[in-house]
């Protein structure tokens, strides 16, 4: 039976709520499913309410809301579990533990950023130890997938663990994936295209038909997997969002395959849940800014015809 509980409460049907807030990715971490109503618990079922746009519980949490939680925590665990890893994707999660952030519950998961590496690790028509060797290098890369030209891709990190990927407003909440290659922010516009002053030579890539298959199939894989774990995968980003100095990443085509895909097709936008704004995180002994993201920039025009603002590279 579901009953009205009250802060300080101890009882099986604390514990049941708790149980399912668990179940649900609403961690608990100090004092986990003890059967005790304490701050830790409110604090669980207001972020459950807040994802969920109900109104925040002070003192009393009422049966409907605990019957709902236990009612959805039921359903996920009864649901099918998570879609069948591709063969084309490699796990290396359990490798270059060092360069993983903490673990967060699966109702943080809710958004995807598309990346490019700016250098090339691979090519389309490698040999298979070829490939393999890539998977090697770029499975130390602190992005929780990396894809290589031929569309194979390295699993770096858990995808209930944080990857710094892309700074502060993003690292938190997104899944982190790295095209291989270098792109240009505009297709056909050598000035939005970046490259290093040792090849000044260097011309653009065009995403592979490999990558663009398989990108959307990695990108539908992550929002089935979060769902399977109670999550729920809301936005498609891009790196450009986060970081003023990274305009072109991913890139007109990346995006135009990837991003503006995962909107029409799987109904994700690209919307920045905490603002967008970049607060400086290193700072010299007088507190001046030593670096800083700087504030982002929106979805382009001729990335997304939809979009209002035009491209900007300075």
């Amino acid at each position: 039976m579901v009953t009205a509980i009250r802060h300080g409460d101890q009882s099986d049907a604390v514990e049941r709520l708790q149980a399912a807030l668990v179940a649900l990715g609403f961690d608990l971490p100090r004092f986990g499913v003890d059967g005790q109503a304490g701050g830790e618990t409110f604090d669980a079922i207001n972020e459950y309410c807040r994802r969920h746009g109900l109104p925040a519980v002070e003192r009393v949490i009422a049966p409907t809301l605990a019957g709902v939680v236990e009612a959805f925590a039921d359903l996920v665990a009864d649901r099918a579990g998570p879609p069948e890893l591709p063969d084309w994707i490699h796990d290396y999660t359990g490798q270059h533990r060092d360069r993983m952030g903490p673990p967060r519950g699966w109702a943080s998961v809710t958004g995807i950023t598309l990346h490019q590496t700016a250098t090339a690790f691979s090519s389309s028509t490698e040999p298979a130890a070829d490939v393999r060797r890539a998977l090697d290098r770029v499975a130390k890369i602190r992005a929780h997938f990396v894809m290589l030209r031929n569309g194979q891709a390295a699993w770096n990190i858990p995808l209930a663990r944080v990857a710094y990927h892309a700074q502060r407003v993003l690292n938190a909440a997104d899944v982190g994936i790295e095209i291989d290659g270098w792109y240009s922010g505009i297709d056909g516009d050598p000035k939005t295209f970046w490259k290093p002053r040792s090849r000044p030579n260097r011309k653009p890539m065009d995403p592979t038909v490999s990558q663009i298959e398989n990108g959307r199939s990695l990108i539908r894989w992550i929002v089935e997997t979060v769902a399977a774990n109670g999550g729920e995968v809301r936005h498609i980003h891009a790196h450009r969002q986060t970081h003023r100095g990274k305009p072109s990443d991913p890139g007109e085509l990346i995006w135009s395959s990837l991003g503006v895909w995962a909107r029409h097709t799987l109904g994700l936008d690209y919307a920045l849940d905490d603002g967008g704004e970049i607060v400086p995180h290193k700072r010299d002994r007088r507190g001046g800014v030593w670096s800083t993201a700087g504030p982002g920039r929106p979805i382009p025009t001729e990335w997304d015809p939809d979009q209002p603002t035009g491209y900007r590279s300075k």
